[in-house]
């Protein structure tokens, strides 16, 4: 799915710089995914998906924001990490 965004994303190249944001999902204390994620463990129902083993990649949405900022002010393109 990702490989397909970033194809149809590269397409606007001729006309427009495109940075495409590599990002995991974004937590924040107040808001982000966390708040959604904790509202079953909170009502007692939450438990451990897969074998617990597993690993999720996230970022801080104080982090997310400074890339963003990054990718707007500096002349960089393509996939950013």
């Amino acid at each position: 799915v990702c490989d397909a965004w970033e194809t149809e994303a590269r397409k606007a190249e001729e006309f427009a710089r495109v940075v495409m944001l590599r990002i995991g999902v974004v937590l924040a204390k107040d808001g982000g995914a966390l708040e959604k994620m904790l509202t079953p463990f909170k009502l007692g129902v939450g438990g451990v998906v897969g074998s617990g083993k597993q690993y999720m990649p996230w970022i801080a949405i104080d982090d997310i924001v400074g890339i963003i900022n990054f990718a707007i002010e500096n002349e960089v393109s393509g996939a950013l990490n």
